[in-house]
Protein backbone atom coordinates (compact mmCIF):
# COMPACT_ATOMS: atom_id res chain seq x y z
CA UNK A 1 0.00 0.00 0.00
CA UNK A 2 1.87 2.72 -1.47
CA UNK A 3 -0.23 5.12 1.09
CA UNK A 4 1.55 4.08 4.35
CA UNK A 5 4.87 5.47 3.00
CA UNK A 6 8.55 3.65 1.87
CA UNK A 7 8.78 2.09 5.67
CA UNK A 8 5.61 0.92 7.20
CA UNK A 9 4.81 -0.97 10.71
CA UNK A 10 2.24 -3.01 11.47
CA UNK A 11 1.46 -1.26 15.06
CA UNK A 12 3.26 1.59 16.62
CA UNK A 13 3.05 0.31 20.54
CA UNK A 14 2.06 -3.38 21.89
CA UNK A 15 1.73 -5.54 25.26
CA UNK A 16 3.13 -8.38 25.60
CA UNK A 17 2.30 -10.79 28.67
CA UNK A 18 4.58 -12.53 30.53
CA UNK A 19 5.69 -16.03 28.66
CA UNK A 20 4.32 -14.93 25.20
CA UNK A 21 5.34 -13.64 21.85
CA UNK A 22 4.27 -11.50 19.70
CA UNK A 23 4.95 -11.67 15.63
CA UNK A 24 5.86 -7.98 14.52
CA UNK A 25 5.01 -7.39 11.20
CA UNK A 26 6.60 -4.27 8.86
CA UNK A 27 7.48 -3.78 5.46
CA UNK A 28 9.15 -1.48 2.57
CA UNK A 29 7.53 0.00 -0.85
CA UNK A 30 10.43 1.18 -2.55
CA UNK A 31 8.55 3.76 -4.98
CA UNK A 32 12.04 4.93 -7.14
CA UNK A 33 15.12 2.59 -8.08
CA UNK A 34 17.42 3.39 -5.16
CA UNK A 35 18.85 2.24 -2.02
CA UNK A 36 16.96 2.52 1.46
CA UNK A 37 18.42 2.70 4.58
CA UNK A 38 16.23 3.59 7.74
CA UNK A 39 16.98 2.19 11.57
CA UNK A 40 13.83 0.00 13.15
CA UNK A 41 14.23 1.28 17.04
CA UNK A 42 12.09 -0.31 19.70
CA UNK A 43 11.44 0.84 23.38
CA UNK A 44 10.67 -1.07 26.06
CA UNK A 45 8.91 0.20 29.15
CA UNK A 46 11.34 -0.06 32.21
CA UNK A 47 14.05 -1.20 29.62
CA UNK A 48 17.04 1.60 29.57
CA UNK A 49 18.62 0.63 26.62
CA UNK A 50 16.43 -0.25 23.23
CA UNK A 51 16.67 -2.40 20.82
CA UNK A 52 17.91 -1.35 17.11
CA UNK A 53 17.61 -2.94 13.46
CA UNK A 54 19.22 -1.91 10.64
CA UNK A 55 17.28 -2.06 7.40
CA UNK A 56 18.36 -1.85 4.07
CA UNK A 57 16.12 -1.98 1.06
CA UNK A 58 17.22 -1.73 -3.04
CA UNK A 59 14.39 -0.36 -4.99
CA UNK A 60 14.82 -2.01 -8.21
CA UNK A 61 12.67 -1.91 -12.01
CA UNK A 62 12.61 -4.20 -14.79
CA UNK A 63 15.39 -2.37 -17.37
CA UNK A 64 16.79 -2.86 -20.59
CA UNK A 65 19.17 -1.26 -23.15
CA UNK A 66 18.28 -1.16 -27.13
CA UNK A 67 21.13 -0.47 -29.27
CA UNK A 68 18.89 0.61 -31.82
CA UNK A 69 16.08 3.48 -30.99
CA UNK A 70 14.36 2.58 -34.37
CA UNK A 71 14.02 0.79 -37.28
CA UNK A 72 14.95 1.50 -40.71
CA UNK A 73 15.45 -0.51 -43.31
CA UNK A 74 15.96 2.71 -46.34
CA UNK A 75 15.40 1.21 -49.70
CA UNK A 76 15.47 -2.27 -51.51
CA UNK A 77 14.96 -3.35 -54.66
CA UNK A 78 11.63 -5.48 -54.96
CA UNK A 79 11.88 -9.11 -54.16
CA UNK A 80 15.15 -8.35 -52.21
CA UNK A 81 14.98 -9.05 -48.49
CA UNK A 82 16.84 -7.03 -45.58
CA UNK A 83 17.06 -8.03 -41.73
CA UNK A 84 17.81 -5.45 -39.41
CA UNK A 85 18.93 -7.06 -35.78
CA UNK A 86 17.87 -4.59 -32.38
CA UNK A 87 19.59 -6.14 -29.26
CA UNK A 88 17.81 -6.16 -25.96
CA UNK A 89 19.86 -6.37 -22.36
CA UNK A 90 18.62 -6.56 -19.35
CA UNK A 91 20.83 -4.36 -17.13
CA UNK A 92 18.48 -4.21 -14.24
CA UNK A 93 18.82 -6.67 -11.02
CA UNK A 94 15.42 -8.44 -11.63
CA UNK A 95 14.09 -10.81 -14.30
CA UNK A 96 11.88 -9.36 -16.80
CA UNK A 97 9.58 -10.18 -19.73
CA UNK A 98 9.59 -8.13 -22.50
CA UNK A 99 7.13 -8.60 -25.65
CA UNK A 100 6.34 -6.52 -28.85
CA UNK A 101 2.93 -4.88 -29.50
CA UNK A 102 1.38 -3.12 -32.75
CA UNK A 103 3.39 -5.84 -35.23
CA UNK A 104 0.18 -6.45 -36.89
CA UNK A 105 -0.09 -2.74 -38.47
CA UNK A 106 3.17 -3.27 -40.10
CA UNK A 107 1.47 -5.93 -42.94
CA UNK A 108 2.82 -9.48 -43.85
CA UNK A 109 6.10 -8.08 -45.40
CA UNK A 110 7.63 -7.93 -41.96
CA UNK A 111 8.30 -10.70 -40.02
CA UNK A 112 10.11 -10.99 -36.07
CA UNK A 113 12.36 -14.22 -35.15
CA UNK A 114 10.18 -13.35 -31.79
CA UNK A 115 7.48 -11.36 -30.77
CA UNK A 116 7.92 -11.93 -26.89
CA UNK A 117 10.31 -13.54 -24.22
CA UNK A 118 12.12 -13.19 -20.81
CA UNK A 119 15.63 -11.95 -19.54
CA UNK A 120 17.84 -13.12 -17.18
CA UNK A 121 20.09 -10.35 -15.42
CA UNK A 122 22.64 -9.03 -17.50
CA UNK A 123 21.02 -11.48 -20.42
CA UNK A 124 20.75 -10.14 -24.19
CA UNK A 125 18.57 -11.09 -26.77
CA UNK A 126 18.48 -9.99 -30.62
CA UNK A 127 15.16 -9.04 -32.09
CA UNK A 128 15.51 -9.86 -36.01
CA UNK A 129 13.02 -7.63 -38.41
CA UNK A 130 12.84 -8.89 -42.08
CA UNK A 131 11.54 -6.81 -44.53
CA UNK A 132 10.92 -7.85 -48.49
CA UNK A 133 8.12 -7.08 -51.01
CA UNK A 134 7.28 -7.48 -54.32
CA UNK A 135 5.39 -4.47 -54.73
CA UNK A 136 6.56 -0.91 -54.51
CA UNK A 137 5.37 0.19 -51.27
CA UNK A 138 6.80 2.83 -48.73
CA UNK A 139 5.66 1.96 -44.76
CA UNK A 140 6.07 4.20 -42.17
CA UNK A 141 4.83 3.35 -38.80
CA UNK A 142 6.03 1.82 -35.49
CA UNK A 143 5.83 -0.92 -33.01
CA UNK A 144 5.85 -0.77 -29.23
CA UNK A 145 8.50 -2.79 -27.36
CA UNK A 146 6.51 -2.88 -23.39
CA UNK A 147 8.86 -4.12 -20.38
CA UNK A 148 6.94 -6.33 -17.31
CA UNK A 149 8.07 -8.09 -14.20
CA UNK A 150 8.88 -11.80 -14.81
CA UNK A 151 5.11 -12.56 -13.46
CA UNK A 152 3.48 -10.36 -16.10
CA UNK A 153 1.59 -8.41 -13.12
CA UNK A 154 2.45 -4.66 -14.58
CA UNK A 155 3.87 -3.16 -17.38
CA UNK A 156 6.86 -1.07 -16.08
CA UNK A 157 8.01 0.85 -19.38
CA UNK A 158 7.31 1.37 -22.91
CA UNK A 159 9.38 1.88 -25.76
CA UNK A 160 7.94 3.28 -28.97
CA UNK A 161 9.98 1.99 -32.49
CA UNK A 162 9.49 3.70 -35.66
CA UNK A 163 9.71 1.60 -38.71
CA UNK A 164 10.00 2.23 -41.87
CA UNK A 165 11.07 0.74 -45.47
CA UNK A 166 10.65 1.18 -48.58
CA UNK A 167 10.71 -1.40 -51.69
CA UNK A 168 11.38 0.06 -55.16
CA UNK A 169 11.68 -1.43 -58.75
CA UNK A 170 13.89 -0.57 -61.74
CA UNK A 171 12.42 0.02 -64.51
CA UNK A 172 14.32 0.89 -67.93
CA UNK A 173 11.85 1.72 -71.33
CA UNK A 174 14.16 1.24 -74.42
CA UNK A 175 13.03 3.07 -77.83
CA UNK A 176 13.79 2.55 -81.31
CA UNK A 177 13.80 5.29 -83.99
CA UNK A 178 10.49 5.79 -85.53
CA UNK A 179 9.57 2.73 -88.19
CA UNK A 180 11.97 0.74 -86.82
CA UNK A 181 11.55 -2.12 -83.86
CA UNK A 182 14.80 -3.50 -83.68
CA UNK A 183 18.72 -2.38 -84.33
CA UNK A 184 18.74 -2.71 -88.51
CA UNK A 185 22.01 -1.55 -89.84
CA UNK A 186 21.37 -3.00 -93.60
CA UNK A 187 24.22 -3.67 -95.82
CA UNK A 188 27.62 -2.04 -94.79
CA UNK A 189 30.72 -1.28 -97.41
CA UNK A 190 33.92 -2.39 -95.59
CA UNK A 191 35.02 0.27 -92.68
CA UNK A 192 31.78 2.34 -93.25
CA UNK A 193 29.88 3.34 -90.18
CA UNK A 194 26.14 3.60 -89.35
CA UNK A 195 25.20 4.86 -86.21
CA UNK A 196 21.38 4.11 -84.94
CA UNK A 197 20.24 6.53 -82.32
CA UNK A 198 17.85 4.96 -79.34
CA UNK A 199 16.56 6.80 -75.88
CA UNK A 200 16.97 4.49 -72.87
CA UNK A 201 14.54 6.09 -70.26
CA UNK A 202 14.60 5.37 -66.36
CA UNK A 203 11.32 5.45 -65.40
CA UNK A 204 11.92 4.62 -62.12
CA UNK A 205 11.82 6.97 -58.81
CA UNK A 206 15.77 6.56 -58.39
CA UNK A 207 18.94 6.76 -60.19
CA UNK A 208 19.81 3.29 -61.54
CA UNK A 209 23.19 1.99 -63.29
CA UNK A 210 22.66 -0.05 -66.74
CA UNK A 211 25.10 -1.45 -68.45
CA UNK A 212 24.77 -3.15 -72.50
CA UNK A 213 26.34 -5.96 -73.48
CA UNK A 214 26.85 -7.24 -76.74
CA UNK A 215 26.13 -11.19 -77.15
CA UNK A 216 27.18 -13.34 -79.66
CA UNK A 217 25.11 -14.97 -82.31
CA UNK A 218 24.01 -18.26 -82.06
CA UNK A 219 23.19 -19.70 -85.64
Amino acid sequence: DSSKGVWWTEKNSVVIEPNDTYDFQFGCHPVVPELYKTTLLFTIKDQPDPILFNLVCEGCAPTVEMDLKSIDFEKILLNHQKTIKVELKNIGKLPLFWRIKGYSQLGPNFTFNQLEGSLKPRQSFKINTTFTSSKPIIVKKGVSLEILDIEKQRIFSTYQIPVSAEAFDVNFDFLFPKGLDHLNYGSLKVNQTKNIQCILKNKGKYPSFFKIMISPLKI
